[in-house]
Order: C-alpha cells, then sequence, then structure tokens
C-alpha cells in the first residue's frame, strides 16, 4: 500500500447516522427483520438440500436381505436386478410437492421481508410491458420512495459537506 499526505486540512470523509434514533449508528434499514431473514435462510438451505438429496432416485428392493448382502447390488442401464419371482425392485422418487410448497413459502417470506423493508424489487414481466406509464412506475416505487425521503435531510447535508470539502480542495 502506498500512503499519500494531501495535506488540505481536512479528511474528505462524511459520517452520516443511517436511520435517525438514539443509537449512535441509528437502525439498520433491515431493523426488526432478523427472524425473518434467519427463517428464509433456513428454509432455502432445506429446500436445496431436500432437492439435491432426492435428484438421485432410492432403488427399492422387495428380496430377502441375505441375498443382497451375499450377491450385491448393482445398479445403472448395464446391470439387471434378479430378485426371483416373490420379489420386487423400484424406484422410490419424490412427487416434488415438498418442493413446490416450500418454494411457495420462500417467495412469499421474501416478498413480506420486502415489503416490511419497503424495498420494491419488481417483477421482470411487470417491469417488461409496454407502455408501462411513468405514472405506473411511481406508483410502484411509491414505498421504496416514500423510505428514501427520511433519508433526504440526513443524507442531503452529508452530500453538501462532502462536496463542499472537495470544492475546496479542487480550488
Amino acid at each position: 500500500n502506498q500512503t499519500v499526505f494531501h495535506d488540505e486540512g481536512e479528511c474528505h470523509f462524511v459520517w452520516v447516522q443511517n436511520t435517525m434514533r438514539d443509537e449512535i449508528d441509528g437502525l439498520p434499514d433491515y431493523h426488526g427483520q432478523y427472524e425473518m431473514f434467519d427463517a428464509i435462510d433456513t428454509l432455502l438451505s432445506t429446500i436445496s438440500r431436500g432437492t439435491s438429496l432426492n435428484l438421485d432416485p432410492t432403488l427399492v428392493l422387495r428380496i430377502d436381505p441375505e441375498l443382497v448382502a451375499r450377491n450385491g447390488v448393482r445398479k445403472g442401464s448395464d446391470n439387471a436386478l434378479i430378485v426371483g419371482e416373490t420379489g420386487s425392485a423400484g424406484y422410490m422418487e419424490m412427487s416434488g410437492s415438498g418442493i413446490v410448497a416450500g418454494i411457495s413459502v420462500l417467495k412469499e417470506q421474501r416478498t413480506y421481508a420486502l415489503e416490511s423493508v419497503q424495498c420494491v424489487i419488481p417483477a421482470p414481466e411487470l417491469m417488461a410491458a409496454q407502455g408501462t406509464s411513468s405514472v405506473a412506475l411511481k406508483m410502484i416505487y411509491a414505498p421504496m420512495l416514500a423510505r428514501t425521503d427520511k433519508f433526504r435531510v440526513t443524507y442531503g447535508d452529508a452530500i453538501i459537506r462532502l462536496l463542499s470539502a472537495m470544492l475546496r480542495a479542487a480550488q
């Protein structure tokens, strides 16, 4: 690393409290959503793990376990299972209904969490619709714009202080 002394007499750094509160740094934009984010993370992990583990179907054999222990089992298209007249073999595959339900719950939790923190992420098909007017866009982004309005005074002052220091340095 190279250190350069600008010798301008001030630090070109402005600290801004996020959300005005008694706490010194303010509250994060996602305050109160820690548990929801943990739940979403856990659900996504469970869905991913369950799907990955069930992509390879489980072989189900209805034959004498001693016969399997003695001869072993070979799976794949180049092998055949000989199970005798009273035995049977088949694959147990997941129907996917649990995964579909999990994804549905995940989407709902995500929507709720984003709405709770006034974050708008519109659906691509909504944004791709031809003729989306500026009025429609304002309606879509209204919650996030309202949240941004709360920061205008705090961040506006910080930007003025930062730009003022930059102008003094440029002069």
